[in-house]
């Protein structure tokens, strides 16, 4: 329940155990905007908008997978608090700063959704120590590594299961609008292996994703080690279809996703 200062009911608020709505009675025009689990709730879709990735209260799961799926092998990478939101919770699912691995480390203090992915050992061990006492670090303390989105990799973990799913043979693609969010993705068809084309969308300012497998095993060699054949980043296409080069110029960042399958040497 909210109320005002003098105790007067403004709205009264319940919800089922995985968000779907319970009880939202207002008093007047009323309508608070963080709702279950202090999200917002896109009435449109359907949908809180987590930090992370959405979530949908009435099928109880996330609609996009985990980026730490390889941690909870036993889960689907779609659940919400383990399957179990009575005696758990996911109040954003990331934070600002991780490793080349993804191990969040700290944060700047600031909720907007950026991601800095750090790689210099003094950096990291600042940030983890200021962390540890419960000091901020600011962004501008920070030079190495590389700037993305809670939305961008949240999208990336997409395509590549996407690509997974299909075999990891065929190409997947998303772009993301120029300051666009969870709604805002455009998600494009599966190619015919890497003969893909990003999905349309006006603007210079775009981010690229595109998931395919940088390298495929193709049997056994005599002695019994797998061999492996690598894709080049740049392969030759008929005249009629842009090189990745040519096709990254358009994109304000391109991200790559893909499952690398190499033999022991």
């Amino acid at each position: 329940m909210i109320t005002n200062s003098q105790g007067q009911m403004h709205q009264t608020l319940a919800y089922c155990p995985f968000g779907e709505p319970l009880i939202d009675v207002s008093n007047g025009s009323y309508d608070v905007e963080n709702k279950f689990s202090g999200q917002i709730f896109d009435k449109e879709s359907g949908l809180y908008s987590f930090p992370a990735r959405p979530q949908d209260p009435y099928l109880g799961i996330f609609i996009t997978p985990d980026r730490m799926w390889w941690k909870s092998p036993h889960l689907t990478s779609y659940h919400y608090c383990s399957n179990n939101p009575i005696m758990r919770i996911d109040p954003t699912g990331m934070t600002d700063y991780t490793t080349e691995k993804g191990k969040v480390i700290g944060n700047d203090g600031k909720n907007d959704g950026n991601i800095r992915v750090v790689t210099d050992k003094k950096e990291i061990k600042t940030i983890q120590d200021n962390h540890k006492n419960k000091t901020t670090t600011p962004l501008d303390n920070v030079k190495s590594g590389a700037m993305t989105t809670r939305t961008e990799l949240g999208e990336s973990l997409n395509v590549l299961d996407r690509v997974v799913r299909n075999g990891g043979i065929n190409e997947e693609s998303s772009v993301i609008p120029e300051n666009g969010g969870i709604f805002d993705i455009v998600r494009g068809e599966r190619a015919n292996g890497d003969q893909g084309n990003f999905p349309y969308v006006d603007g210079n300012n775009n981010t690229s994703i595109h998931g395919h497998p940088t390298a495929i095993t193709e049997g056994l060699s005599p002695d019994g080690r797998p061999q492996t054949t690598s894709y080049d980043v740049n392969p030759t296409r008929p005249p009629d279809v842009p090189n990745d080069i040519e096709t990254f110029r358009d994109y304000k960042r391109n991200i790559i996703v893909g499952n690398l399958q190499l033999g022991s040497p």
